[in-house]
């Protein structure tokens, strides 16, 4: 229980980051730093996505093992 409450804990706090980066990054728009923020942002979604998925497979392995120890007793 205690892995799928820190990998929901730490989704929210990875969206969180996101979305204040997204919002710093329409904010500079049509500023000189906007390309290289935008070739970040682009990064930063690649990384959240591959999170995203790796944190998917982690917590399908949690609640399948959570039911087999239910079904178990």
């Amino acid at each position: 229980m205690r892995i799928i409450d820190h990998e929901i804990k730490r989704y929210i706090v990875r969206v969180r980051e996101f979305k204040k980066k997204s919002e710093e990054l329409e904010a500079a728009q049509g500023t000189e730093r906007y390309q290289e923020m935008a070739e970040f942002m682009q990064r930063e979604e690649r990384k959240l996505a591959v999170m995203v998925k790796k944190q998917e497979k982690v917590l399908f392995v949690a609640f399948h093992l959570l039911l087999n120890l239910a079904e178990d007793l």
